[in-house]
């Protein structure tokens, strides 16, 4: 984290993660602080939502809106076996699904949303 600029950090909507996003969050505050440190914190975004939602996964998405308000990206990625079998053939997931596939679509959203942020923390 020393030689970024921003951090993001992906959360799967349960106890364990967003118990991590919370302490990467915190964690970073401190750098700032002791290390003089300009990392910013850009956010966290929903990784592997199961989808339909089980009350579980609906009970952390909320939870890391009211936790990160601002900081909790809108663009969340559904767990699909699209992005699991793009990685292990070592492709992109615009190339293996296709770009119009709901998992490209996510990814592209996610990015763009991510490059606005970094975009406005740097203006």
């Amino acid at each position: 984290m020393i030689a970024s600029d921003g951090v993001v950090v992906p959360m799967i909507p349960d106890k364990l993660s967003f118990n991590a996003a919370e302490k990467v969050h915190e964690r970073i505050g401190v750098m700032q602080k002791r290390m003089r440190m300009k990392l910013k914190f850009l956010g966290v975004f929903a990784n592997r939502v199961a989808n339909p939602k089980p009350q579980s996964v609906t009970y952390y998405l909320q939870e890391a809106k009211d936790t990160f308000g601002e900081l909790f990206f809108k663009t969340q990625v559904d767990q699909t076996v699209k992005i699991s079998d793009a990685i292990a053939m070592q492709e992109k997931v615009s190339e293996y699904a296709g770009k119009d596939s709901k998992a490209a679509r996510q990814l592209k959203a996610l990015a763009n949303e991510i490059i606005k942020r970094m975009e406005a923390n740097n203006g």
